[in-house]
């Protein structure tokens, strides 16, 4: 029974509708329209706005269509006059409006005279006919038998005459000739700057014309001046420059009408300004945030009441690779009380059908639709697809845009090569961006905590890697990596800290600790004294050349390279003969012992001595590396460590106790009865030297710019400079020693 009241109620809702679509012909425009005039029957308003008028003396005739009381005759002192504030209003300063009407003038009384001969009213805005006064009117007269015009005129308040004939139709062309008893149909369109005449649909005339004129008034003074009525068939009121003819179908609007709702008024047909030419449209905001919602409306032009529109459906088509489909809302449509059904069910089309009891009007919102935007960036298309209102297809529809823009900040993450680090170590930093990064500005890190640098230039891989070598500084803790400056490609600046490791660790520098096990032991002496020959004692850890770091942890003398004094100093350090090292103080070389060292050929062999304290020893030898043999030391609580091949002989010796004075404490067999005679350079705790062996003639060269040896060759007496704090000894050609003492002052003379 509900679903019978309903349909019930349905029928006679379209039913009274259809009532007052029949009053106003589906191909008169509706938007702006004022006042509609069909004369059937009666001189009333039947826009539904309730201009009705007054008739005097006309006379009901038949119509165009040869209809009977259709239409009114006007026998040159009859009218129809119109009071209404709306109409009056019309045609004030540079208001924009239009009028359409039909007339049938006769063959007599059109040219005969009166008080403006062949000027024949067919309606006019108007005051009085006393002066001053204010009037806009269209009339029509015939000049010559074979010439006729029609013709719009405005006048002043306080000047008699025209402003002008802005449309005359033209003379002598029988095309143009408006011919009696015949039906014509006059539109005057005033778009508020010009004047527009049509004939038959046709434009015939264009005039420009502004004015600020006043034509309505509130108060009525100086022979009631203001627009009082729209006269009908007359000049004014008092039935002045009168119309001899039939009259029909008068229109009023407060706009202009277009040329095709011109030509629909003409021919009858609803090719412009009806339903079917009803422009719908959607209404979106063109841009939308990533990840966001977007609400976008199905808009209309203005609906009539006569258009009786209870229902419309049509497809919405989106880019489904770019949006989602959320949800639909009536609320603050033109029914919000209409019910909405919307299949989603098809990816990328929504199929809607709407419907009511009561009837859509005015201009505004059919429906409200949301969607959802993802990050595929860039510009969608909404567009509609058969739409149809009730069963009235509308194919002036509208697409519409909408672009995805990107707000979201990029972030990052870091990766170290290698983490936790110590002194010394060069790190490698790898900011992996969420996205495209724009070229510039440049991507900027800085550094904070136990490492600082300032906001520094990263070096670009591709659009989303960048990195950073950092030589690593002294500390003890964390160090933050920050970002600054970089943009996305949406303008985004960066956020500054990473999603993911914004930090790395710096171990603290536990000097003599080469094996970083926290302890410093006889290992890591061995380490170095290896390290001091040229062995690779880390090669899976640490190959050679040792990272930097490591060198600084295993230099503890901070004297030059890695050496056999850097072992012995461990050595005693894990045996805890010493509590620190040279650089826990930052003393470069520390308290090193001083100790001298010779090297002779005796016989078959080259034995080293050493003078003074001596803890570590390193020789490199130079020459007749393929005549010696397998080193012999004679300190047995001595580390050892050789390198020793084709092309290489290195020995490093480390002692926790000093070698004993003036005794052995290596030796080299010479494969080899021939004296030999070489240079080596030296180590001697922490003081590089360089040694020979051998008889040489005249003086030795020294690895030292200070030293000065002169004369050369030598003489009776040689002078040497700059040797003080080191042993000088000198041998004979026999490889017999003829001088060895310490030197103590900067200038020796020996003789």
């Amino acid at each position: 029974m509900k679903n019978k009241s309903f349909f019930k109620i349905f029928i006679a809702l379209l039913m009274s509708v259809n009532v007052i679509a029949q009053n106003v012909p589906n191909y008169i425009p509706k938007n702006g329209l004022v006042c509609w005039l069909p004369f059937n029957g009666n001189a009333n308003d039947e826009s539904g706005n309730g201009n009705n008028g007054t008739v005097n003396g006309a006379t009901l005739t038949s119509d165009r269509n040869g209809s009977g009381s259709n239409a009114y005759y006007f026998n040159g002192g009859s009218s129809i006059v119109y009071n209404y504030e709306s109409l009056k209003k019309l045609v004030d300063n540079n208001k924009k409006f239009t009028v359409s009407i039909w007339f049938n003038r006769d063959a007599s009384g059109n040219t005969s005279s009166g008080p403006t001969p062949n000027d024949r009213c067919l309606f006019s805005f108007d005051g009085t006919n006393s002066f001053p006064f204010k009037r806009v009117k269209a009339s029509i007269g015939q000049s010559s038998q074979s010439s006729s015009f029609i013709a719009i005129s405005r006048y002043n308040a306080t000047t008699m005459g025209s402003i002008g004939d802005v449309g005359l139709v033209g003379k002598a062309e029988n095309s143009k000739f408006i011919t009696p008893n015949t039906w014509f149909n006059f539109i005057y369109v005033y778009d508020g700057l010009r004047f527009l005449l049509y004939l038959n649909g046709q434009l015939m005339e264009v005039s420009e014309y502004q004015s600020n004129i006043q034509y309505y008034g509130t108060t009525m003074s100086d022979n009631d001046q203001f627009i009082q009525s729209f006269v009908i068939g007359a000049n004014n009121q008092n039935n002045l420059v009168k119309f001899y003819g039939k009259l029909d179908d008068v229109g009023v609007w407060n706009t202009a009408l277009s040329q095709q709702e011109i030509t629909a008024l003409y021919t009858g047909t609803p090719t412009s300004g009806t339903l079917a030419s009803t422009k719908v449209f959607l209404d979106a905001p063109s841009t939308v945030n990533e990840n966001q919602e977007v609400e976008m409306s199905i808009s209309t032009e203005a609906l009539s009441q006569s258009d009786n529109v209870i229902s419309f459906q049509t497809d919405l088509v989106y880019d489904a690779s770019r949006f989602e489909y959320v949800s639909n809302d009536l609320t603050g449509t033109l029914n919000p009380t209409g019910s909405t059904v919307v299949n989603a069910s098809q990816n990328g089309k929504l199929t809607i059908s709407y419907m009511s009891q009561t009837a859509l009007t005015n201009a505004g919102s059919l429906l409200k639709l949301k969607f959802k935007a993802n990050k595929n960036l860039g510009q969608g298309i909404f567009s509609l697809a058969d739409f149809m209102y009730n069963n009235t297809a509308i194919a002036n529809t509208k697409s519409d845009t909408v672009t995805i823009l990107d707000v979201t900040p990029p972030t990052a993450k870091i990766i170290y090569s290698q983490n936790p680090v110590r002194k010394g170590d060069t790190l490698l930093i790898t900011v992996k961006f969420n996205e495209k990064m724009a070229v510039s500005p440049v991507p900027q890190l800085n550094l904070s905590g136990q490492n600082t640098m300032q906001n520094t230039n990263l070096t670009k891989v591709d659009d989303t890697t960048y990195t950073y070598l950092w030589e690593v500084e002294k500390g003890n803790g964390a160090v933050n990596v920050n970002l600054a400056t970089g943009k996305d490609l949406g303008g985004n600046v960066i956020i500054t800290t990473p999603t993911q490791n914004p930090s790395f660790t710096v171990l603290p520098t536990l000097f003599g600790d080469i094996d970083t096990n926290t302890f410093v032991r006889a290992y890591d002496a061995a380490l170095a004294l290896q390290y001091s020959v040229g062995l690779n004692p880390l090669p899976t850890m640490d190959p050679l050349p040792w990272s930097n770091w490591r060198m600084a942890v295993a230099n503890v003398d901070t004297v030059g390279s890695v050496t056999a004094n850097d072992a012995s100093l461990i050595l005693q350090h894990s045996a805890k003969l010493i509590s620190s090292f040279p650089a826990d103080a930052k003393k470069r070389g520390g308290d090193a012992p001083v100790a001298t060292v010779t090297v002779k050929q005796e016989g078959n062999k080259l034995v080293f001595r050493a003078k003074g304290t001596l803890y570590a020893f390193n020789v490199f030898m130079k020459d007749n590396i393929n005549l010696l043999g397998q080193p012999e030391v004679t300190n047995k609580n001595a580390m050892v460590a050789t390198n020793i091949n084709a092309t290489t002989f290195n020995i490093g010796l480390a002692s926790t106790t000093p070698f004993a004075e003036n005794e052995p404490f290596l030796v080299i067999p010479i494969l080899t009865s021939d004296n030999l005679q070489g240079t080596m350079d030296a180590v001697v705790n922490a003081q590089e030297k360089a040694l020979a062996y051998g008889a040489v003639a005249g003086i030795t060269t020294i690895d030292k710019e200070v030293i000065i040896v002169y004369p050369n060759p030598t003489k009776d007496v040689i002078t040497i400079n700059n040797t003080q704090g080191n042993t000088l000894r000198i041998v004979d050609a026999q490889g017999k020693e003829v001088y060895n003492a310490l030197v103590t002052n900067a200038k020796t003379e020996i003789s």
